[in-house]
């Protein structure tokens, strides 16, 4: 059997065809690798990011409640027509189990007398829950929100 010109000028177009396609048929590993670092790189800018708004609203919520005691302890004031006195003011307020805790889950401290002649204040001591810092670590107080 003897093959028409046609015959193999369409196998050779074939063997051609076949050919490229088969050389570009996946990709490198360099190009996963290259993905795969983008993709590390933005979920790591993100995660940086919400870490940050994270720590920013823990800032948030312990300033808030900061609000919420004074508006409590202003409460107390009236009725008992005095703030508590001695450690113990909050729970005198709340109760042993419903004092309420900072950002971090700290205990909030009562302090009494408070700065500049007032009669409390209230401290928590920020993210590393001991007294002075900087940053998420600084101390928010009653008598410094404004």
């Amino acid at each position: 059997m003897s093959r028409t010109t046609t015959q193999i000028e369409r196998d050779a177009r074939y063997r051609a065809l076949r050919k490229v396609v088969s050389s570009r048929r996946g990709v490198t590993l360099i190009e996963v690798m290259i993905v795969i670092a983008i993709l590390v790189t933005l979920m790591g800018a993100l995660g940086f990011a919400l870490s940050r708004a994270a720590a920013g609203a823990k800032v948030s919520t312990t300033e808030l409640t900061l609000r919420q005691i004074e508006s409590e302890v202003m409460l107390y004031t009236v009725r008992k027509k005095s703030a508590p006195t001695g450690g113990d003011g909050l729970k005198t307020i709340y109760g042993a189990d419903d004092v309420p805790k900072d950002g971090w889950g700290n205990e909030f401290i009562y302090v009494t007398p408070g700065p500049d002649g007032a009669a409390y204040d209230v401290i928590s001591y920020g993210a590393d829950g001991v007294e002075g810092g900087s940053g998420n670590d600084e101390d928010l107080k009653i008598s410094g929100l404004s």
